[in-house]
Order: C-alpha cells, then structure tokens, then sequence
C-alpha cells in the first residue's frame, strides 16, 4: 500500500471489509500486519480526538465555572445590600450573625439551584436542536453528568455566599433606623 499511494513508509491504516472477518483477521495477521477491529479503530480515533479536545474544553469550563460562581455572588450581594435595612431589624430583633449567614448561604442556594434548572432545561432544548439539525452528533445525557453539575452548582453557592455572609455578618443593627 505504500507504493500504492507513492509514500513508502507513511501507511497508517487499510480498511478491509469482508464477509469473513475472523479467517482474513487471522491470514493478515499471519502475514505479519498489525490488524484493529473496527471497534478498535473507533476507540482509537476517540482517543485521539479527546486528547486534542480536552485542554480547551477544561479551559470552558473553568471560565464558565468562575462567570457561574461570580453571577451568583453578585446577584446574592446585590440583592442583600438592597435588603440590608430589613436584615438590620432582624439582626436588632436578636438574630445572631450565624442566622444572618444562614440566610446568606441559603440566598445563594436557592440562586443555585434556579440556574441549574434554567441550565438544564437550556440543554435538553439545544441537545434536542443538535439532534434534529445533524444526528451524527450524539449528545448524551447521563446521571452522572446531572450529579457533577449538581455538585459544581452546590460548589458555586458556598464559594459566592462568602462575600454577602460576610457583609451580613458585620450588618451594624442601626442601619434598619437610617435612612441610607
């Protein structure tokens, strides 16, 4: 085949169909060829395009990790410092500072679990575009992935609440009588 293609030493793989695969498996194999299954040659080209993939794909996901974790801060601070007179007369009415970051860490929880839902839903939509637009393209969708995007959302919230369970927990009680 080298000569076939005028490269001598370049071959990397024959396809060979047949109707009686064990028997020319056997002969090739015979004659000294190194010989793949179809399946094998399958996981092989997976492996390889995975290896090319995989630093990029880590990359997306830590950015969208960070943009993730820094929505959920935001929105949870945001949301705190607008309530902040109402979490002064709670704190004046004898909540501790371990209610207050409850209240914080629940807040971002509770943010959490609404972007993993509006994600997942995003995703069977857009699995289901890809599908119906190219249906060489499988997209899977397993448990275990929902359990690791379940515990990247939990890891999120705790990591955002600290910045707005902070702030709750040096809420000065006199804020809820100023005006500010």
């Amino acid at each position: 085949t080298d000569t076939l293609f005028a490269a001598p030493g370049t071959t990397s793989y024959v396809l060979v169909g047949t109707s009686e695969p064990r028997a020319v498996w056997s002969r090739l194999t015979g004659a000294g060829f190194n010989t793949l299954t179809a399946d094998e040659v399958a996981a092989n080209a997976e492996e390889v395009a995975s290896g090319i993939f995989s630093g990029p794909l880590r990359l997306m996901v830590i950015v969208a990790f960070a943009a993730g974790t820094l929505i959920i801060a935001l929105t949870a601070y945001t949301a705190i410092i607008e309530r902040r007179r109402e979490y002064g007369i709670i704190k004046a009415l004898g909540a501790g500072r371990t209610r207050l970051v409850a209240i914080a860490v629940g807040q971002t929880l509770a943010l959490a679990l609404l972007g993993l839902l509006v994600g997942g839903l995003l995703f069977l939509g857009a699995r289901e575009l890809i599908v119906t637009a190219r249906p060489q393209f499988a997209v899977a969708f397993t448990s275990d992935a929902l359990v690791r995007a379940g515990l990247a959302a939990l890891l999120m919230a705790l990591l955002a609440a600290f910045v707005p369970a902070r702030r709750l927990a040096r809420l000065d009680p006199a804020t809820a009588y100023r005006g500010s």
